[in-house]
């Protein structure tokens, strides 16, 4: 970690320099889950998350850089949960949701991206039920549910959109 920050630091206009550094923060993060260290965790997954939300500001329309932002949403959230920090990880799963609608609304043939918004569905449902919003949960399951039926209706031998349903249902 810190060869990639004293790099990114000497070249601040230097993406790939910014990229490996929130690549290797998601990483740390992760570890740091893993071995129990959630204050890191949460520390390095809010600097990862933030590294990427500039890189992706800077190309809105790259979908990649769309992405990154969510994988290391994702990794944050599970920290957060972790530490029983839930009010923020709703706030996280909230926003998430947010920039994979905007991907959707712009590209609503991109199945990959209809896919990740119901997985996606799915945590934050999650979050809302550890918060205490079994309406909001229930009305965010059946929206992960609808997009698995139309993901499942356009592909029925793929076994990912079958499980998203099944998954589905059962959190209902």
């Amino acid at each position: 970690r810190q060869v990639q920050e004293r790099v990114a630091a000497a070249r601040p206009a230097d993406e790939t320099a910014a990229q490996e550094l929130a690549v290797t923060l998601d990483h740390l993060g992760m570890q740091q889950r893993v071995t129990g260290d959630l204050a890191g965790a949460v520390r390095d997954g809010r600097r990862a998350v933030a590294v990427h939300e500039r890189l992706a500001a800077a190309r809105p329309d790259n979908q990649t850089r769309q992405f990154n932002v969510l994988s290391s949403a994702s990794t944050l959230r599970y920290a957060l949960v972790d530490e029983g920090r839930t009010a923020e990880a709703l706030a996280l799963s909230r926003g998430a949701a947010a920039r994979l609608d905007a991907i959707v609304a712009r590209d609503s043939r991109n199945a990959f991206a209809r896919r990740s918004l119901g997985v996606l569905l799915n945590a934050y449902g999650r979050d809302q039920l550890a918060a205490g919003d079994r309406a909001g949960a229930r009305a965010t399951f059946d929206r992960s549910l609808g997009i698995a039926r139309e993901l499942l209706a356009a592909d029925a031998g793929n076994a990912e959109h079958r499980r998203d349903a099944a998954f589905a249902l059962q959190l209902r």
